[in-house]
């Protein structure tokens, strides 16, 4: 399955995003499974 999505920063702290998130429920997925779309390549470093 292939889904749309918007990678950014959220920080060390995930609490506020958890908190306004209310109902989602936060899975990693694997670098190799992310492809950009964009001419904006993903960030080298960051990933966790």
């Amino acid at each position: 399955m292939t889904i749309n999505g918007v990678i950014y920063s959220v920080g060390d702290d995930m609490s506020a995003f958890d908190k306004r998130e209310k109902g989602y429920v936060r899975v990693g997925v694997r670098l190799a499974l992310i492809e950009a779309v964009s001419w904006q390549p993903l960030p080298a470093q960051g990933w966790s």
